[in-house]
């Protein structure tokens, strides 16, 4: 599972390049990525860049991935802390990507084990950088729908700035039995 989700973003990556050699207008643009597969019971997660994926359990979030930033390195050697990260004003620069020779794709795996009642959020950091993770949580678990839990994710962060594309993917696990998982999702990819 690891090496396949790897294999995509690599590929994916390598299809940018390529686009970008007969598109020269498109020559610098690169792109961030979190993919989630759910196979039975387990959650599989694969990133570059700095979108996100968070796990919200029993009213708890917990950000599963690591941004792959400079702002990040810099938490991580304990020059500044995390609640500086969002007024760094390298805030937005990243140590990797989809689509970039100069920050070129070293993606990152993970797994985890999923419970019923679990919710899963994925999103880009046009999200994460413009509302602080306690809202994002206070979202997660006050809204019962996953339709509500979008609309008021895109309505903070648009009133916050929205000056960033919004990708956000809502995930509830609903039921978990012995080789299978039973969710709902929702996927808003809203552009500005």
């Amino acid at each position: 599972t690891e090496e396949l989700l790897k294999e995509i973003l690599y590929n994916t990556h390598e299809k940018i390049l390529r686009y970008q050699e007969i598109h020269s207008e498109t020559r610098g643009m690169g792109t961030t990525c979190v993919l989630a597969w759910i196979k039975d019971n387990e959650l599989h997660i694969c990133w570059s860049g700095d979108s996100r994926l968070y796990l919200l359990r029993k009213n708890k979030l917990e950000q599963v991935t690591t941004d792959h930033s400079y702002v990040q390195k810099l938490v991580e050697n304990g020059i500044i802390t995390k609640d500086k990260v969002s007024s760094h004003p390298d805030r937005n620069r990243i140590t990797q990507c989809l689509g970039s020779n100069a920050a070129k794709a070293e993606p990152e795996y993970l797994k985890l084990k999923l419970l019923k009642g679990d919710r899963i959020l994925a999103c880009s950091d046009g999200i994460h950088s413009m509302i602080p993770d306690t809202e994002i949580e206070n979202i997660l678990t006050v809204e019962t729908t996953i339709t509500n839990v979008i609309e008021k994710l895109i309505q903070k962060t648009n009133n916050a700035g929205g000056y960033d594309n919004i990708t956000v993917v809502v995930c509830d696990v609903l039921k978990c039995k012995k080789g299978y998982l039973y969710f709902v999702q929702k996927i808003i990819n809203k552009f500005r």
